[in-house]
C-alpha cells in the first residue's frame, strides 16, 4: 500500500468562464433577461483578463498590476509579436473593456433630449423615452450579447495560440494520471494522483 497525495492545478480563469458559460447557457435558453446583458459584459472582461494573468504568468518580469491593454501587448512581445488592435480578434477587447470601464469609471452625466408633444402626450411619450448615454446601449442589448458570445472564443484562442496553447474552455477533456516522480520522506514510495479537470465548459 502507498501513501497518495490527491491534488489539482487550479486555475482561476477558468473558474470565471464558467460563471460566463453559464450566462451564455442562459443566452442560449431564451432565459437571459436584457438586465442580465450588464453582468455578461463584466464577466467576460473577467475571463479574458483572467486568462491573460493565466497566460503571462509564465513570463518572469510579469506585472499584474499593469492595465489590461499593456498585458495583451506584453504577451504578443513575449512572442516577438505586435498587436492588430483595430481587427478581429482583438478589437472585441477593446470595444468590452470600453464599456467595462464607462461602468466601473464613469462619472454622473445628463442625458437631455427635447421633444415637442401636446401636453396630454408629454407624458407617455418620456415614458418610453431613452435617456441612456450611446455608451450604454450594449449593456441591455441581447443581441449585443450573442455577437459577443461568438467573439469570444476567437479571442482567447488568438490569446493562447501565442504560445501553442488551446485555452482550457475549449478543450473540454478530463485527464487522470499517476505522477511517480515524487517522493514523501515519511514514506518509501508515495504516488501523487493528480486531477486535471477543466471546471468551466462554457458551451
Amino acid at each position: 500500500m502507498g501513501n497518495y497525495v490527491i491534488y489539482r492545478d487550479f486555475m482561476a480563469h477558468a473558474a470565471v468562464v464558467q460563471s460566463l458559460g453559464a450566462l451564455f447557457r442562459r443566452l442560449d435558453a431564451g432565459q437571459l433577461m436584457e438586465e442580465e446583458v450588464m453582468p455578461l459584459i463584466v464577466f467576460t472582461a473577467f475571463s479574458i483578463e483572467a486568462y491573460v494573468n493565466s497566460l503571462g504568468s509564465r513570463g518572469a518580469d510579469w506585472n499584474e498590476r499593469a492595465g489590461w491593454r499593456a498585458k495583451i501587448e506584453k504577451l504578443h512581445s513575449m512572442v516577438g509579436q505586435t498587436c492588430a488592435w483595430d481587427k478581429e480578434p482583438l478589437d472585441f477587447a477593446v470595444e468590452v473593456f470600453t464599456i467595462r470601464n464607462q461602468l466601473a469609471h464613469g462619472k454622473p452625466e445628463r442625458i437631455e433630449m427635447a421633444f415637442t408633444v401636446p401636453p396630454e402626450e408629454a407624458a407617455d411619450y418620456l415614458s418610453h423615452a431613452d435617456l441612456s448615454p450611446e455608451w450604454f446601449a450594449p449593456c441591455l442589448s441581447l443581441e449585443w450579447a450573442r455577437a459577443a458570445k461568438e467573439r469570444f472564443l476567437p479571442l482567447t484562442s488568438h490569446l493562447g495560440a501565442l504560445f501553442g496553447q488551446i485555452p482550457a474552455h475549449i478543450v473540454h477533456a478530463s485527464m487522470t494520471q499517476f505522477d511517480r516522480s515524487r517522493s514523501d520522506p515519511d514514506a518509501p514510495t508515495t504516488f501523487i494522483f493528480e486531477m486535471n479537470i477543466p471546471r468551466s465548459i462554457l458551451y
